[in-house]
Order: structure tokens, then sequence, then C-alpha cells
């Protein structure tokens, strides 16, 4: 892709992101509480298989080691 060609898009491209995320944070700003007690529910939701993912991967690395060792 030629260079000016490139600088155009990207600028572009930049333009439309950050007025997206501007105007996202513009509307959300007003709501900052409000939201931030929405999210703090669907991190305990993304942290509850987390953390039993990790559970899980630490119980097998165990028996693993343990089998090894026997």
């Amino acid at each position: 892709m030629a260079l000016a060609k490139f600088v155009v898009f990207t600028t572009i491209g930049c333009a439309i992101w950050g007025t997206a995320l501007t105007s996202l944070g513009s509307a959300l700003g007003g709501s900052y509480s409000r939201v931030l007690k929405a999210f703090s529910y669907a991190g305990y939701l993304a942290a509850a298989p987390a953390v039993a993912v990790i559970a899980t991967l630490f119980w097998h690395r165990q028996r693993a080691v343990r089998t090894q060792r026997a």
C-alpha cells in the first residue's frame, strides 16, 4: 500500500475511533456510578470461571507431579 494512501486511511480510521470513544466516554461519564455497579456484577461472573479454571489447572499439575514422583 502506498504511504499516502495508508496515511489517509489511518487518519480517517483514527478520527472515527477517537470520536466514538469520546462520545461513549461522555455519555457514560454522567452515569459513572451506575455503570460501575453494573460492571461489578459482570466482574464477579467473569472471575468465577477464571478461578475455577486456574484451580483445575493447578489440581491437574499437582496430580502430574505426584504421578511422576511415585
